[in-house]
């Protein structure tokens, strides 16, 4: 079972699906030290579908920031059909690699211009939306934090990881594993070996 990750960053599909018994190849133009996988380090306007090769997953998790709602100049300069371009990058290379599963994510102020090519979500979690042609999944009933990523400290008391100067974009943009590896599991379930059925 392989799957490619477009705009990985730090990796949280990534680390989802691996977790749950996929090869996982990354594809971003940054080099980040949390992404743990495979990457080709690579733009992808330029990428070519037979660098990455054949998967039966792609995920692709284009940049946020011109949609986020939380973007100050979003009112005197909002996002336009011409900030498309890197979605309509990863469309093409879905066409061309053609896999049984394919999921697009980003953030809700992405909705009006992702739908205009997609159509509607087919799921929206906390901060997150997917689109795509993916196997319903279930998820744990609780959010994902949108201000940090809770952890217990050595005294046993939750406290944010993610704050301040230390809350990095790249971290708050990683998709937790309550949504990466349900699924996962999802997309490995119904098809059971893959390599068999080759």
């Amino acid at each position: 079972m392989r799957m490619a990750d477009l705009f990985c960053g730090a990796g949280g599909i990534s680390d989802g699906a691996a977790a749950e018994g996929w090869e996982v190849i990354g594809v971003d133009i940054v080099r980040r030290p949390e992404y743990k996988h495979p990457l080709i380090h690579k733009d992808i306007l330029t990428i070519e579908a037979n660098e990455i090769g054949p998967v039966d997953w792609l995920h692709a998790s284009p940049p946020c920031q011109r949609f986020s709602t939380a973007r100050a100049s979003r009112v005197v300069d909002p996002p336009t059909e011409a900030d498309l371009v890197l979605l309509q990058a990863a469309l093409r290379l879905r066409d061309q690699l053609k896999p049984r599963f394919w999921s697009i994510e980003n953030v809700a102020g992405a909705v009006p211009l992702f739908s205009k090519v997609l159509g509607p979500p087919a799921l929206n979690n906390g901060a997150f939306r997917f689109w795509g042609n993916f196997p319903p999944f279930l998820m744990p009933t609780s959010q994902p934090h949108r201000k940090g990523r809770q952890e217990k400290s050595k005294t046993g008391k939750q406290s944010l990881a993610w704050k301040g100067k230390h809350r990095s974009p790249w971290l708050r943009a990683y998709v937790p594993a309550t949504i990466s590896r349900p699924l996962a599991v999802a997309c490995r379930t119904p098809f059971g070996n893959l390599e068999a059925d080759r």
